[in-house]
Formats: structure tokens, sequence, C-alpha cells
């Protein structure tokens, strides 16, 4: 009998994943409860370091400005990561185990010492890294918007929910089967689940495709 894994991406995030399942009898559903728009705005301060987020802020920062030489680069994991060095940035810090951002806004403030850095960020953002830093040091910017919205998916018997604004997105009109398994893409995933009630079978340590992959075929998913 055909397994049904959800993931809450776009479909078009998730090639790799839906070519690594197929041969499983899998079916793969992804569908993201996300919307983004870009938002204006203008910065006014001087700042020593950018750091950004995710891939997603790079993009809807440099929209409306350009990324300054003078600055140095900070990120959360891997991914944003690759992009910024696609664009022809040098990152001197790169978070290690995205999924944990605890982990990464504890290594980030020690590197980070007393320099000003700018935060690009969602309107909706949990600022775990910005928190954990002097307010004096901290410039926040809001570049984007994001609009959760409700949709119904078939049961499915494992789920792997990305974001907690994912999760808020999906219970709008959807219930998890008692007898599925559950994946968290992150530590804040993890809290935000299991503040709803939700056991967590398993979080990712690196927010990636691949990192799920890793996990899977370690330990036969489905």
């Amino acid at each position: 009998m055909t397994k049904r894994l959800f993931i809450s991406k776009n479909s078009t995030d998730t090639n790799n994943l839906s070519a690594f399942v197929s041969p499983q009898n899998t079916a793969l559903i992804s569908h993201s409860f996300l919307q983004f728009e870009g938002l204006n705005f203008k910065i006014d301060t001087n700042y020593d370091v950018i750091f950004f987020t995710s891939p997603r802020s790079v993009l809807f920062f440099k929209a409306t400005l350009d990324i300054p030489r003078h600055v140095k680069i900070a990120c959360t994991g891997s991914k944003t990561a690759e992009l910024l060095e696609k664009m022809g940035y040098k990152v001197e810090f790169k978070g290690e185990q995205s999924g944990d951002i605890h982990h990464v806004a504890d290594a980030f403030k020690i590197w980070a010492k007393n320099r000003t850095v700018l935060f690009p960020m969602s309107d909706i953002s949990l600022r775990t890294v910005s928190s954990q830093l002097d307010s004096d040091s901290v410039v926040e910017v809001v570049v984007y918007k994001t609009i959760i919205k409700g949709f119904k998916i078939a049961p499915c018997d494992i789920y792997i929910f990305t974001s907690p604004s994912n999760v808020a997105g999906f219970l709008m009109e959807n219930e998890v089967p008692t007898q599925a398994k559950i994946i968290a893409w992150g530590a804040s995933t993890q809290e935000a689940l299991t503040q709803k009630g939700f056991k967590v079978n398993y979080t990712l340590k690196e927010s990636s495709i691949e990192s799920l992959i890793e996990y899977w075929l370690e330990i036969s998913l489905i």
C-alpha cells in the first residue's frame, strides 16, 4: 500500500525529495501555507554586520538595497550561505546545525562581540538570534510580510513541518492523525508543535532536504 508523506514546502522546492521517495512506494504531498510580500523599507543607521536568517531575507533585502561590500555578512546556515556565495558575497559567519537556532544564536553572539548587526526579517520573525544581543547593537528592519493561509490536506502517514508559521497554517483546516509520525525542521518548529500538544518523533539538526534524506536512510523512515 502506498504511504503518504506531507511536507510544508512548495513542490518547486522538493524535487530532490520527490525523486528520492518515488521508488519507495511513497506519495509526496508538498504544500506551503505561507505567502510573502516585499515591503518598503529604509535604513538610516550604520552597521558593521548584516545577518540573514534565510534565503528569503536575502532576496527581499536585495530587491530594495544592495548588500554593502564593506560590512561583514553572517547567516543562519548552509542554504543561505550558498545563495550569498552564488551572488558573489563572502560569508564571514555561517551557523552550524541550523535546525537548532538557539545554538546558532549563542555562537553568533560570541562571534559578533560588540559590533552593530543589521537583521533583515519577516514581520512575524521570532527574533531568536537578534534577541540574544545587546539591544544597542541591534538594528532590525522588516523587509517582507508573511501571510498564512489554510488549505485542506488529505491524511498522511508522516508530516514534516518546516516552520512554526506552517504549523499554524496547517492547523487552520487540518488535524494530524493519531498514528502519524511528525518531523520538525528545527528546534523552533519543534517548540511550536510541542506547545500545540504534538509529539515530535524527530527534529532535524540541519534544516535541509539533504539532512532529511540522510535521516531517512539511517532509520528507514517508511
